[in-house]
């Protein structure tokens, strides 16, 4: 099973990136090749889950009221509450490490397979809604190998009545020709 990242190069692209200090004028392919790591700040928000074992998804980060069909016609412009930092790597490569420790939460029911793109969830049902922590980790080692890792936990209301602790975490691992080792996404409310 193959399973396209672009979502998560998508989210890197249109992540606002802040430099400290004075950034160079010319293109990236202009510049030397450095031997240091670059830092920089990365705002984030995103979209999980829809396992057919685990009918769920999870929308996490963006500002309160946000819909799925907000996200779709403009995944970026409804705020990215996740901060944290990202380091480029010498090698062409990436990490991030981004966390939120008040993000909304909409949860739906969706089960039609891993959320890959961000109009998947357009039309699914919610089941929830809230507030809660999240960490969002990303590895790209600049020679192919590309590793997610997500942590959610929340309260959050359930729309029939009632209150759930949601949890939710995903573990995405690809390897450098592209083959898919680990998509692991679940998403879990355990009513209170």
């Amino acid at each position: 099973m193959l399973r396209s990242f672009l979502p998560m190069t998508a989210m890197l692209a249109g992540s606002l990136v802040l430099g400290c200090g004075d950034q160079p004028a010319e293109p990236a392919s202009a510049l030397q090749p450095s031997l240091r790591t670059e830092h920089f700040t990365h705002f984030n928000a995103f979209q999980m889950g829809g396992d057919p074992s685990n009918p769920l998804a999870l929308q996490a980060g963006f500002d309160a009221g946000t819909t799925a069909e907000d996200v779709c016609e403009d995944p970026f412009g409804h705020g990215q509450t996740g901060e944290g930092p990202i380091i480029f790597t010498p090698h062409e490569g990436f990490h991030t490490h981004t966390s939120d420790r008040d993000a909304n939460l909409v949860v739906y029911a969706y089960g039609e397979g891993p959320v890959s793109q961000q109009c998947q969830l357009v039309g699914a049902p919610v089941v929830a809604t809230g507030t809660g922590k999240f960490t969002y980790k990303e590895s790209f080692s600049g020679r192919g190998a590309y590793v997610v890792h997500i942590t959610v936990q929340g309260t959050v209301d359930l729309v029939d009545g009632g209150q759930a602790r949601l949890w939710a975490n995903a573990r995405v691992t690809i390897l450098p020709d592209g083959s898919l080792l680990l998509d692991e996404e679940r998403v879990r409310l355990t009513p209170l």
